[in-house]
């Protein structure tokens, strides 16, 4: 299956065989192709688009494909009117498929026999159906007359049938093997959609373990809106598990579903994915939510929204990969020889992509399919990271989440475009969710510039982490977080603030999710009331001109002891004397200013101050409205700084102490009830304490109008009063008609009457700030986390339920509680009701209303409890039983919530329903600006460690301030403190008038200087090393070194200097200054005596070292000791390993200023490596023992035997070695050492060879080299020089050998597998010799015949020569040279003589040969060579 590596390459006159052209034409046939599927692509190209034609024909249009093999397949327009059972065929032997990788090759061949029978027909046009036999046409079945086959189930393939044909061997002209043919017909074939799908599972890339069963469909899942249908939600309790069943199990498993088929019906498209990321998602899921929801179910929201991101990113990674037509070395397998057209009935679409049809998959070559492989590989990542980042624990600390708004998009837009929750770990170290966040960002360098809630831990640029104070144009949403967990109030401010602040288009509104809530306090819409506030102001100012008469009357009256006790009581005015009379009068005087009326413009402005500041104090009005002078009851009140106590005791005897007395009651009960309004505005005041306050007033209107008509009909009538009538009329005008007056103004009544008004209309504000009825009144409430631009962000909020009552005021608004209230709940809208009664009553009703009915769980409470009541013998515990039973709520509790708490939020994409009516402003010609808000610090730079509090100054007054380090005192104002806010620029913004003001504050970390020392001494000199561990500093941090309080160093870390040890104690001080913020650390240097040092560069040396190591010491003038120390001349120290007496661990001393510093080096005997060896060979093999004779050796010597450079033993001696003659020759070596001290011995093994030298004598006959050879032995003659040998018995003849000199001759053989190698010498001992004949001639020669004889040998050890006379006589003679005298020996001149030269000869080695030659002297020869010069003993006659 693979592709042909190689091609024959072709010789002249060589002979062709079928391999060689086969091998030739599938090398060139593979590469075709696979430059086809490799460079190019595979599928269709164009055309071959299916009709089906008013149900009686098929139509293929013309087109062409590529195979996943490279085939090319042409098609003409078709029109198939019949169709009938393929006969499907054998594969072909001989067809060669291509796979550039080794993959296991499908066993099935599509439409090819065994595997696929069933299900297949061949279409058939009109021409096809004529071709047919009679039999095949009888079987075809046109498709107007099928009524059997559904052709839904069938799709349109295009088949390249391959057949493999043997062609004859003979034919009547050529009995030549012509071999076989393959031959490709395109076939259309209607194949069932169910073995197409069988085929496409077996081409799926392997997934990795773990594959779990899935639906083979990508499912379309999507997650229900909040609340629809629309239900009643009366509880936060129903609030969150609203959110909990939109997540359910069913839901969380279609997900998980689909996310697995995902991974599997792409994983061929990714890079590095080992294993399948969502086998066990569904567990994931819900182990999360359910653990949400046992500690934290106030964040189910952000867990919808967390399932909600996975959904988005799933659905745009579902996009994108829809793009992707393209494939690295895709599959070859895939569809090799067919092609899939499309569905049977239905007719080929552009629009509509069809699962059964084989689009064109282009190689990356010729598309940007790499980009968008990339992306895909990016989202699929980033789906993997949302599922692993999720961090909810992070988020639990409600009161630590800062709230953000960061500004997003929603709507039809991926999940790319929107920002990062804050419910993901973004920055986890190598699953940074950041940098997958948003493809064309990241491959632009750009994930950094993500938006999102926590882009400051990766992004340091102000237009991201900021991102509200630049251009929003291009977002539509804004997402909101940090808020869900806080109180209500805070909430609502830190989101409104961000709101106003950033000038954002939204609007923001509280809900309680409980049914029967109350108003979130400050949450009142001022508009709802503030004509009602406008008429409380009007009432006030109305009521205080009606009391001013009166009022100063009564204020400015004399408060004086009298000169003299006056003698009458109130029964005896009528008796009183003249002088009484005068005394009263004088007692009770009056001025002009008792005339003085009321201004109201000034009482108007009076009521408005007071109302504004709320810190009324009674007298006030009494001190700006009437202004008494000294002496006065108005005075004396106003003295006593709102705490009032009536100085005046009614004395009975003295009647004006009655006066007095109830004068001061009569201005302190109208200052109460002032107090009382100033002090409240309508929301507030108390109308039953005010009634109180009210009846004490008309009490003491009566009192003093009784006294002031007796008492002026008393003077009246007196004939001594000399009272004119116009003090008359006055007095009866202030005291009688102005205190009546004032018992007619139904003041209290006027409130009572506008605070019931405000109450009803605080009831409906209140329905419609409950939850479930906004959510049923106002349409299009969604949860995204945020709001869009232009809509309304909703918070909900925990509302608790103990202990709160009904307001009566909600009958009149919330028909469904009060028709159950009237009925059966009477007593918590009836006044002054025990409040056992009204708790008990609140929580019967906040039960009942979570049933559907309320009014039968009424009725059947009742009927119960009476039940209970009469039946007195019903044992305890089932009276216990049926007691629970009708107290438990219908729907358990599931989640402990705090007052006040936001469990949610909403939104609706329009500003909704505003609490007050539309506004229509007239703007005067010169509109007056209100002030703009101004806020200022004296001292803008602070240290970081100052926790000191600044006051801020703010105005005008009632704006909010906020900014880091800011606080607000009990008294309204502000202060900033440095080392709550911390280091860093601060910006401190005050909001008053829809306007902002802010001012920039600088904290400067303030720096906390610490620093260490070391140091060395060496003499009287020390170096001292200083390290700075400042903690705090900044690149702007400068830094101040002083020593002994001088400055030597101005750098972060100084250089390292020295010192004189000598003198008193140092020290040095380090100063490090951010700015206006200095730290100071100072430490005393310590100068340590200087301990005694010992070192030496190498620890470990052998015994045979001579080597001289240096040691090096200090301080210097000690003294040294140990064994192999030597104390040189110059002072100065070396130790010597080899003079070191016993090897082993040696401690060397070096002592100093009364101190010892020791090193310990280890000598070790340096041992040297020897070994011996033994061999054996037998039957081709060696065996070789091996010996150690290693010397210098111990217990911890170590040795390591290597054969050829290869270990094969550690042990001291190893176990035999056996190996093949043939791979001879090997090296054995040996290494042994005794730590560092290391020898090593090696040997060569070779062919086991014996060398033998014999030394013969040349003339000896017959030499065995194997004395000992036996009929067993193997014999083998390897080489002969030239000595006369018989090879079977190893047998040599030295005699038989012609040698003139000593000749060595060489002879090798093997016997039994060892070889021997001889060197034979053959010792030749010449017996030759030279002769001379002289005769004297001389007269007086004694001697005239002589025969001198030489032996040519020169060396011998013997010369014997023996001459023989044909008598038989016998002459001896010995040496080299020989003379024999004729006449001496008595010899006759040419007598015959037989002479023999015998010569013995002992070579180096010991071998002694001896040789003789014989020569007869004829007289011929005697008298040839007479005196004719020498001749030899070979010469003849």
């Amino acid at each position: 299956m693979n592709t042909a590596k190689s091609y024959p390459v072709f010789e002249a006159d060589q002979v062709l065989t079928n391999r060689h052209l086969n091998d030739m034409f599938n090398y060139l046939e593979q590469h075709d192709r696979l430059t086809r599927i490799k460079l190019i692509g595979s599928g269709i190209v164009c055309g071959l688009e299916v009709s089906f034609q008013e149900k009686d024909s098929i139509r293929i249009s013309k087109g062409c494909g590529l195979t996943s093999q490279g085939y090319l397949i042409t098609y003409c327009d078709t029109v198939f009117t019949h169709f009938l059972p393929y006969n499907t065929r054998n594969f072909p032997a001989d067809l060669l498929f291509v796979q550039q990788c080794d993959e296991a090759a499908p066993a099935e061949k599509p439409f090819y026999k065994d595997a696929f029978k069933d299900g297949i027909f061949e279409l058939l046009s009109s021409a096809r159906l004529q071709e047919l036999k009679p039999g095949e046409k009888q079987n075809a079945v046109a498709f107007a007359d099928n009524i059997k086959t559904d052709l839904k189930k069938y799709a349109v393939v295009l088949f390249l049938e391959t057949e493999e044909e043997n062609l004859k061997n003979c034919d009547t002209n050529d009995c030549n093997d012509k071999g076989s043919r393959m031959d490709f017909e395109v076939r259309a074939l209607l194949v069932e959609k169910a073995v197409l799908n069988k085929l496409k599972l077996q081409q799926e890339v392997p997934v990795p373990v773990g594959k779990p069963t899935v639906t083979p469909d990508l499912h379309h899942v999507e997650l229900k809106r909040f609340n629809v249908p629309v239900q009643d939600l009366k509880s936060s309790d129903e609030v969150l598990q609203a959110f909990a069943a939109l997540v359910d199990d069913a839901k969380l498993r279609s997900i998980s579903e689909v996310l697995n088929y995902c991974f599997i019906h792409y994983y061929y498209l990714l890079e590095d994915e080992t294993f399948n990321p969502f086998e066990n998602v569904f567990e994931q899921f819900k182990k999360l939510r359910d653990e949400i929801l046992k500690n934290s179910p106030i964040l189910i929201q952000y867990y919808f929204d967390f399932i909600d991101d996975v959904l988005k990113a799933y659905y745009e990674f579902k996009h994108k990969v829809f793009e992707v037509s393209t494939s690295c070395c895709g599959n070859e397998l895939k569809f090799p020889l067919h092609l899939k057209l499309g569905e049977a009935t239905e007719d080929t679409s552009t629009a509509v992509q069809s699962n059964y049809r084989e689009y064109f998959i282009y190689s990356p070559l010729f598309d940007d399919q790499k980009d968008k492989l990339a992306e895909i590989r990016l989202l699929f990542t980033r789906l993997k990271l949302l599922i692993s980042m999720a961090d909810f624990n992070s988020i639990r600390n409600f009161g630590n989440n800062t709230v953000k708004i960061t500004p997003s998009r929603y709507g039809q837009v991926d999940l790319s475009e929107r920002c990062i929750p804050f419910h993901y770990n973004v920055t986890d170290p190598g699953n940074e969710l950041y940098r997958y966040w948003n493809y064309d960002k990241t491959r632009r360098g750009n994930y950094r510039f993500n938006l999102g809630y926590n882009a400051y831990q990766y992004c340091t640029a102000d237009n991201v982490v900021h991102p509200l104070l630049y251009d929003i144009e291009r977002f539509d949403f804004f997402r909101i977080e940090g808020h869900i967990g806080k109180n209500i109030t805070q909430a609502v401010t830190l989101v409104k603030t961000l709101q106003q602040q950033n000038n954002l288009p939204f609007d923001i509104t509280a809900l309680s999710a409980d049914y029967i809530g109350a108003l979130v306090r400050g949450e009142e819409p001022q508009c709802v009331i503030e004509d009602l506030e406008s008429d409380y102001r009007v009432l006030i100012a109305e009521y205080i001109c009606k009391i001013h008469d009166a009022f100063c009357f009564a204020a400015k009256l004399p408060f004086v002891v009298p000169d003299r006790i006056l003698n009458f009581t109130a029964a005896n005015f009528r008796n009183v004397t003249a002088e009484d009379a005068s005394t009263l009068k004088n007692t009770i005087s009056f001025n002009a200013n008792i005339l003085e009326r009321a201004s109201h413009p000034f009482t108007s402005a009076l009521v408005n101050e007071f109302q504004a500041v709320k810190k009324y104090v009674k007298g006030d009005t009494l001190l700006k409205l009437c202004n008494p002078g000294a002496n006065t009851i108005g005075s004396a009140y106003i003295g006593m700084k709102g705490s009032f106590t009536n100085p005046v005791t009614i004395n009975t005897d003295l009647p004006v102490t009655s006066i007095q007395f109830h004068a001061f009651e009569f201005v302190d009960a109208i200052e109460s009830i002032l107090e009382l309004v100033m002090n409240n505005e309508l929301a507030d005041v108390d109308t039953r304490e005010l009634k109180t306050r009210h009846d004490r007033l008309e009490k003491e209107i009566r009192v003093l109008s009784a006294f002031a008509v007796l008492f002026l009909q008393t003077l009246e009538n007196n004939e001594q009063s000399n009272l004119s009538d116009l003090a008359s009329d006055l007095y009866l005008d202030l005291l009688i008609f102005n205190l009546e007056t004032l018992l007619n103004s139904c003041f209290v009544e006027q409130v009572e009457a506008l605070k019931s008004e405000y109450n009803r209309r605080m009831a409906q504000y209140r329905l419609a700030k409950n939850f479930s009825y906004y959510f049923k009144n106002h349409g299009g409430i969604e949860h995204k986390a945020g709001v869009p631009r232009g809509g309304t962000f909703i918070l909900v909020y925990h509302e608790e339920r103990r202990n709160r009552f009904i307001d009566r005021n909600s009958l009149f608004i919330n028909k469904d509680l009060s028709n159950l209230m009237i009925s059966r709940f009477r007593d918590l809208v009836q006044p002054d009701v025990p409040i056992d009664t009204l708790t008990y009553q609140t929580k019967l009703l906040q039960t009942s209303i979570l049933y559907k009915d309320p009014e039968l769980f009424i009725r059947f409470k009742d009927v119960l409890t009476q039940y209970l009541d009469d039946c007195k013998d019903l044992p305890e515990d089932k009276r216990k039983d049926l007691t629970d039973l009708i107290n438990r709520e219908p729907r358990p509790v599931h989640f402990e919530l705090t007052d006040g708490m936001v469990i949610a939020d909403f939104y609706i994409p329009y500003m909704c329903c505003s609490d007050c009516p539309p506004i229509a402003y007239i703007l005067p010609e010169q509109p007056q600006e209100p002030e703009a808000p101004a806020i200022s610090i004296a001292t803008k730079s602070f240290c970081s460690n100052d926790a000191s509090s600044y006051p801020v100054t703010v105005s005008p007054k009632g704006g909010v301030a906020s900014g880091t380090g800011l606080s607000v005192l009990a008294d309204g104002s502000y202060v900033f403190k440095p080392a709550t806010a911390g280091s860093g620029i601060h910006t401190l913004t005050y909001a008053a008038n829809g306007k902002t003001a802010s001012v920039q504050v600088e904290v400067i970390i303030s720096p906390v200087a610490k620093f260490s020392y070391t140091i060395n001494v060496d003499g009287n000199q020390a170096l001292i090393t200083l390290t700075n561990e400042t903690s705090g500093s900044t690149a702007q941090t400068t830094w101040e070194w002083l020593r002994d309080g001088n400055t030597f160093s101005k750098e972060q870390t100084p250089a390292p200097f020295t010192f004189k040890t000598e003198g008193p104690i140092k020290n040095i001080t380090l100063r490090a200054t951010n700015g206006a913020c200095p730290g100071e650390s100072t430490l005393d240097i310590v100068i340590p005596k200087e301990d005694p040092t010992l070192k030496i560069d190498k620890t470990s040396f052998c015994n045979n070292d001579k080597t001289e190591y240096p040691l090096m010491v200090t301080p210097a003038g000690g003294t040294i000791s140990g064994d192999g120390a030597i104390a040189r001349a110059d002072g100065t120290f070396v130790f010597v390993p080899a003079e070191v007496k016993t090897p082993g661990q040696v401690t060397i001393s070096y002592t100093a200023n009364g101190k010892s510093a020791t090193v310990t080096v280890d000598v070790s005997q340096m041992p040297v490596a020897q070994f011996s060896f033994e061999t054996r060979t037998e039957g081709g093999e060696m065996t070789v023992m091996l010996k150690n004779e290693s010397t210098g050796t111990g217990d911890k010597t170590k040795y390591v035997w290597l054969l050829d450079g290869k270990t094969f033993s550690e042990n001291q001696d190893p176990d035999k070695l056996t190996f093949k003659t043939e791979t001879l020759p090997h090296t054995i070596m040996l290494r042994v050492a005794n730590g560092e001290c290391l020898s090593v011995f090696s040997q060569e093994i070779k062919q086991q060879v014996e060398e033998r030298t014999f030394v013969l004598c040349s003339n000896e006959k017959r030499f065995r080299l194997e004395p000992n050879l036996t009929a067993t032995d193997v014999v083998n003659v390897l080489s002969n020089d030239g000595i006369k040998m018989r090879d079977a018995t190893l047998d040599i003849s030295p005699a038989s050998t012609s040698i003139d000199k000593t000749t060595d001759f060489h002879v090798s053989y093997t016997i039994n597998g060892k070889q021997v190698n001889v060197t034979i010498t053959l010792l030749f001992v010449d017996a030759g010799f030279m002769m001379k004949l002289t005769r004297n001639t001389s007269p007086v020669a004694v001697f005239p015949t002589i025969l001198t004889m030489t032996a040519n040998l020169t060396d011998a050890e013997k010369y014997s020569w023996t001459i023989t006379t044909v008598t038989g006589r016998v002459i001896n003679l010995t040496g080299r040279e020989a003379i024999l005298n004729y006449q001496q020996n008595d010899l006759s001149a040419g007598t015959q003589l037989t002479i023999t030269l015998t010569v013995v000869k002992t070579s180096q080695t010991g071998v002694t040969c001896q040789n003789t030659a014989t020569f007869v002297l004829t007289e011929s020869i005697f008298g040839k060579h007479m005196n004719q010069g020498a001749f030899d003993n070979n010469t003849t006659a």
